[in-house]
């Protein structure tokens, strides 16, 4: 195997857990974790989407459920990559 996705996917997170997001928002992204295995998808993408999920809370500093939807697109469409 070239990638190690399962070891990326374990320091994700773990960087996660460890960062200054709130708890609110820890908890929706391994939320969404969950549903995204459950749902059948790879876990590349599940990497994808908890690594800019991460970088958007940390952006937006504030509880996901408390955004405006358009707050969070100005947001999301900010990170890099």
């Amino acid at each position: 195997m070239i990638y190690n996705h399962g070891k990326n996917l374990k320091a994700a997170e773990e960087r996660i857990r460890n960062s200054s997001i709130c708890e609110a928002n820890k908890q929706y992204i391994f939320e969404l974790e969950s549903f995204c295995f459950s749902d059948g998808i790879r876990i590349a993408r599940v990497l994808k989407h908890l690594t800019e999920l991460k970088v958007l809370a940390e952006m937006a500093g504030q509880d996901f459920k408390s955004m405006h939807k358009q707050d969070m697109n100005r947001s999301f469409m900010t990170i890099p990559g």
